[in-house]
């Protein structure tokens, strides 16, 4: 078997250009893979400083927060421990003043009460007294109107004289 020279110039234009397909596409390959590998560096390196500053923030962060918490809790004790002496002392204050207002207003009462008393008690008197002088006295009219009321009867009756007898016995 005879092979011209030109299919045997196609042959090896054929072999080179796969070859130079093949060789561009390995080396295109090389290229997107060097790429995306310093890519890969160069986001590592960016997320480790984004990683950095954020801890950074955070402990920073955490350390004012601790500090603030520490802060207001001291705060909050010192004003529970003012606060609270001060509502003790006017809880005392109020608890002295109702007890010695509590036992001024009982006295006072205790007096009015006493006076009241000494009061309707000699009203009482007075009133029995002259309850009593008006009884005797009315009595003392009354009789006396009774014993007048009787001789007025009596006076009367004899002006009068006997009543006629209209009716008589038949016999």
């Amino acid at each position: 078997m005879f092979v011209s020279a030109e299919i045997v110039a196609v042959v090896l234009s054929a072999v080179g250009i796969v070859l130079t397909l093949g060789t561009s596409m390995f080396l295109g390959f090389a290229w997107c893979v060097r790429r995306t590998d310093a890519v890969d560096l160069r986001l590592d390196a960016v997320e480790q400083r984004v990683g950095a500053r954020i801890d950074d923030l955070d402990h920073r962060l955490s350390a004012r927060i601790d500090a603030l918490d520490l802060k207001i809790d001291t705060r909050t004790n010192d004003l529970d421990r003012s606060l609270g002496a001060r509502i003790d002392a006017l809880d005392l204050k109020i608890d002295t003043r109702t007890n010695d207002l509590d036992r001024s207003l009982g006295a006072r009462i205790d007096a009015l009460d006493i006076k009241i008393g000494t009061r309707t008690d000699d009203l009482d008197i007075k009133i029995g007294t002259r309850t009593d002088d008006l009884d005797r006295g009315l009595g003392a009219r009354i009789e006396n109107l009774a014993h007048e009321v009787t001789e007025l009867k009596i006076a009367v009756a004899r002006l009068e004289g006997p009543l006629p007898h209209l009716l008589t016995r038949s016999r």
